[in-house]
């Protein structure tokens, strides 16, 4: 059994916790929390239940005798030093995103675990719907991608169900909707597209918490030719939890989804209009990865994320996507940084 060990005991570690409980509980991964740590020492108990001990330091757990692979799940503002920990100790390590506030220190923090196996949690990597629509782009049957249009809005995490406070603090978060949230959506236009050349971006402070924007728009280039825009906003509707609509427009068909990860696809051609629906696009997914249970369902995303870790941990395959996976975002998103600071394009090299 593989013995997980959780550094950071809020929102997001909740997720994976319930969806490593659910893989083990259908039998599909061998493995159990076995250590907890928290700065809040009251969460980490409760966090804890009866399943697992809890340790002051972050240090210990990382060397604990039960702890076979560790999670970091903190504010970003600690993910360099805890993740150096960790690969110190020789374990597999999962790391939340972002990484870091900026691309050197996420490069630096690659470098530290190249030696252990290593996984960000940018989950929409494992999303059945973005799969789908990429599969079909890069199918061929859809023609030349022409243009992504991706709009990210949600109420802004410092309250609510997050309870991320923090969040508000540029000196723990780094920054805003970008940096925080819209990493997701960089990696996924990078799946989409291909390799990103350049970006031009304006960003917002509107509900006034210093150093963290709160509104963005964003024009990106892709080396293929192709464009993307993106919309990101942080808002004080309460009722939009987190919602995204994609279209992709590609010279022979519009693919579009109001659905981050499980949900259909509405796909027009010049001859017809059809919709995958969510079972099909969940079983295109849990084929592709070998899942052993096409059957799991709408709890797929962060199940199929854990799993993914977890499974090649236990048969030393290499985790995706990885830290080198996060780098490229992070250099596209310190692009968006300097493009909206300058209000000039910004080329990557």
């Amino acid at each position: 059994m593989l013995g997980v060990g959780i550094i950071g005991c809020g929102f997001i570690a909740n997720y994976h916790a319930a969806a490593i409980r659910h893989l083990s509980a259908l039998g599909l991964c061998d493995a159990a929390i076995t250590v907890v740590c928290d700065r809040d020492r009251d969460k980490a108990a409760v966090f804890a239940g009866d399943e697992a001990r809890v340790v002051r330091e972050p240090d210990a757990l990382a060397r604990d005798d039960d702890v076979d692979v560790v999670y970091v799940c903190t504010p970003t503002s600690s993910h360099a030093e805890l993740v150096a920990s960790v690969a110190a100790s020789g374990k597999p390590v999962f790391c939340e995103k972002p990484l870091a506030f900026d691309a050197e220190t996420a490069a630096a923090m690659r470098d530290a675990v190249m030696s252990v196996p290593n996984q960000v949690g940018l989950v929409l990597r494992y999303s059945p719907t973005y799969r789908g629509i990429g599969r079909r782009i890069k199918a061929g049957a859809a023609g030349a991608l022409m243009q992504i249009v991706l709009r990210d809005d949600q109420f802004i995490p410092v309250r609510g169900h997050y309870g991320s406070t923090w969040r508000g603090d540029v000196a723990e978060a780094g920054g805003g909707t970008i940096l925080e949230h819209s990493i997701h959506d960089v990696d996924v236009l990078s799946c989409l597209g291909g390799r990103i050349s350049a970006v031009t971006a304006q960003t917002r402070n509107v509900a006034g918490h210093a150093g963290v924007e709160d509104n963005a728009a964003v024009v990106f280039e892709f080396e293929s030719g192709a464009l993307a825009v993106l919309a990101s906003v942080w808002h004080d509707v309460d009722t939009r939890v987190s919602s995204r609509h994609l279209e992709a427009l590609c010279r022979d068909a519009w693919l579009a989804t109001d659905h981050d990860m499980v949900g259909p696809v509405e796909v027009h051609t010049a001859t017809e209009q059809t919709r995958i629906d969510s079972d099909i696009l969940v079983d295109e997914l849990t084929a592709e990865l070998g899942f052993p249970d096409p059957g799991i369902g709408r709890s797929v995303s962060y199940a199929l994320e854990d799993w993914a870790f977890l499974e090649a941990v236990r048969t030393g395959a290499p985790p995706s996507p990885s830290f080198d996976d996060a780098v490229h975002a992070h250099l596209v998103v310190d692009a968006i940084y300097a493009s909206a600071a300058s209000g000039e394009r910004v080329g990557l090299g």
